[in-house]
């Protein structure tokens, strides 16, 4: 498998106000930052398909302008 698309933000950044469950401490901003335009890609692979049993090893990641996200997942499944 292979994906390749890109996303594209009008509005790029997020805030919020937090306070901790209990606390009595004011509460604080949080705000985060992305790129207004990311490039996507998705690989895939199946390494083993037997007739009940399949392992496959996925990977994702976004680029932008100084942004890297990258995440893998290696499946195992068993079909009875």
């Amino acid at each position: 498998m292979l994906g390749i698309g890109g996303s594209f933000f009008s509005k790029n950044e997020w805030n919020t106000q937090a306070r901790f469950a209990g606390s009595v401490a004011a509460p604080f901003e949080v705000s985060s930052t992305l790129p207004t335009a990311l490039f996507n890609l998705n690989l895939g692979v199946t390494l083993m398909s037997g007739d009940n049993l399949h392992l496959r090893l996925d990977y994702s990641g976004q680029f932008g302008s100084d942004y890297r996200s990258n995440g893998g997942s290696l499946k195992l499944s068993y079909f009875f």
